[in-house]
């Protein structure tokens, strides 16, 4: 991790997401369709949407502006 200069984990692993294509920004977050478990903690670099799902379905969501897409 630290050879490939990420200073944390969460950098290490935002870097597999794709940067957003509206700000550029680089912590993008994968979309999961459903709601979570009660007291069970969601991982940062996913976004749970809950049951009601529109269409297209977003597969990412920019952290920074909120922007949603589908691949």
């Amino acid at each position: 991790m630290t050879e490939g200069g990420f200073s944390t984990f969460l950098d290490y692993r935002f870097s597999f997401h794709p940067s957003c294509s509206r700000c550029a920004a680089s912590q993008t977050r994968s979309a999961v369709i459903g709601m979570p478990i009660p007291r069970e903690p969601v991982p940062p670099w996913t976004i749970p949407l809950g049951c009601i799902v529109t269409d297209p379905v977003p597969d990412w969501m920019c952290g920074a502006c909120g922007y949603r897409w589908a691949n």
